[in-house]
């Protein structure tokens, strides 16, 4: 398979404790956290219900990192999506190795409350640019960074012309 590859995780779960947010000397955030996620079957020679919970280290960075650090707690329920990387490191003379998901993308499915800020944060990615219908790049910008808010005439007119790009 010469020059294909994909490492790609999607995960619903739980989180297990608290995140836990790390400055770095660069000044770049890092927030850790671990979610399970469960599944249940039932043996078919002993007819009993079994349950298996696996546990995910997952690493956020940048400002997805800081809505992570504010916004979760221990039992929200999250949709996370990277990609899995393993790090070596020594501690007291011996080799550990820890495999983690690189988060990208992550979105809270708990209930929306009112002053729980985003539910779909994408901010480690570039804004979409383009598009016949008007640049979408200065629209984003233009919204609230946490939505809410009342929208302007001229975010509803710009909203007017990305209408048009529909392909549907």
């Amino acid at each position: 398979m010469a020059g294909r590859s994909l490492n790609k995780v999607q995960l619903i779960g739980n989180l297990g404790r608290d995140p836990e947010i790390r400055y770095m000397q660069s000044g770049n955030s890092m927030t850790t956290f671990s979610i399970a996620t469960g599944k249940t079957w039932t043996d078919q020679s002993t007819n009993q219900r079994r349950e298996r919970t696996d546990w995910h280290n997952i690493v956020c960075w940048g400002r997805l990192a800081e809505v992570a650090s504010q916004y979760l707690r221990k039992g929200s329920h999250v949709y996370v999506e990277g990609e899995l990387q393993t790090r070596q490191f020594e501690r007291e003379g011996q080799t550990h190795y820890r495999t983690e998901v690189n988060c990208r993308e992550m979105i809270m499915l708990d209930r929306a409350d009112a002053s729980a800020g985003p539910a779909n944060t994408q901010y480690d990615r570039p804004a979409p640019t383009g598009g016949r219908g008007g640049n979408f790049e200065r629209s984003q910008s233009s919204q609230p960074a946490f939505g809410g808010g009342e929208s302007s005439q001229a975010d509803t007119e710009v909203g007017s012309d990305l209408d048009d790009d529909l392909p549907f």
